[in-house]
C-alpha cells in the first residue's frame, strides 16, 4: 500500500526543542534529547567512518544520527558521500520540512522499489565505491519488510539480466553476452585471474561482490 495514503506521521518536540517523528506510535529518536542520543549511537561506528569515507544508511528518521556521522567523517576525510535509503514518503517530506541537509555529500534515495534500486545508475555508482552500511535501528524497524528485501537482494547471476538497464559504452562492452546466460561470477574469476581489470565495468563488477559480501554481514548481526 501506498503510504503517502496509510502512513500518519506526527510530529512532537524534545524537551531540549528538536523535532521528533513518530509513525505508528515509534519514536524514531529520543523524545529527551536527540543530539545526544545521536552522539553515542555513532560512537559505535568511529573507526568504520575513519576507514570508510563512503556510507550508506538505511534509514532517514530526521537525520540527527546523520548530522553526527556526517560530522565524524568531516574529521577524519577531506572528502566523503553519505547515501541514505529512505523507504516512507511521509517521512522524507517531514524531513525536508523540518530539517533538511545544507551538505551536497549527503544524497537521500526515497523509494519502496528495491529492484528499481537496483536499476538506478547513481546508486550503482555509489556502490563501486564499497560503502560501509549503517543501520538506523527504529528506521530499520520501522520499514523491516523493505530493507531486509534490500539486505537478502539477490540480483539477477547472468549479463542478460542486466543488459538493458546498461548504457551505450558498456552496451558495447557487453555485446557478445547479451543474448546468452553467461554468468556474472565467471566473467568476475576471469578479471581476478588471466584477464585482469580493463575498464570501469570490470570495478563495477567487483565492487558489487565486495558490497554483497558486505551485505550479508550486516543482514546477520
Amino acid at each position: 500500500m501506498d503510504d503517502r495514503t496509510t502512513t500518519t506521521l506526527e510530529i512532537k518536540t524534545s524537551r531540549n526543542g528538536l523535532p521528533v517523528p513518530v509513525v505508528k506510535g515509534i519514536h524514531l529518536h529520543s523524545i529527551y534529547n536527540p543530539a545526544k542520543e545521536a552522539e553515542a549511537f555513532v560512537q559505535n561506528y568511529e573507526k568504520t567512518l575513519k576507514e570508510n569515507n563512503h556510507v550508506l544508511i538505511l534509514g532517514l528518521g530526521f537525520g540527527y544520527h546523520i548530522d553526527q556521522i556526517e560530522k565524524s567523517l568531516s574529521e577524519h576525510h577531506e572528502h566523503f558521500n553519505i547515501l541514505v535509503l529512505e523507504p516512507n514518503y511521509k517521512i522524507h517530506e517531514g524531513f525536508r520540512r523540518y530539517r533538511a541537509f545544507k551538505n551536497s555529500s549527503i544524497t537521500i534515495i526515497n523509494t519502496k522499489d528495491v529492484n528499481e534500486l537496483f536499476k538506478s545508475e547513481q546508486f550503482i555508482n555509489f556502490l563501486r565505491q564499497k560503502p560501509s552500511i549503517i543501520k538506523h535501528d527504529p528506521s530499520f524497524n520501522l520499514d523491516k519488510k523493505f530493507y531486509t528485501s534490500f539486505l537478502k537482494y539477490k540480483a539477477p547471476t547472468n549479463v542478460q539480466s542486466y543488459f538493458e538497464s546498461l548504457n551505450d559504452i558498456l552496451q558495447m562492452y557487453l555485446t557478445d553476452f547479451e543474448n546468452t546466460e553467461v554468468p556474472i561470477s565467471n566473467v568476475i574469476d576471469q578479471i581476478k585471474t588471466d584477464r585482469g581489470i580493463r575498464n570501469r565495468f570490470d570495478y563495477g563488477l567487483l565492487a558489487f561482490e565486495a558490497l554483497s559480501k558486505n551485505i550479508k554481514e550486516v543482514s546477520h548481526e
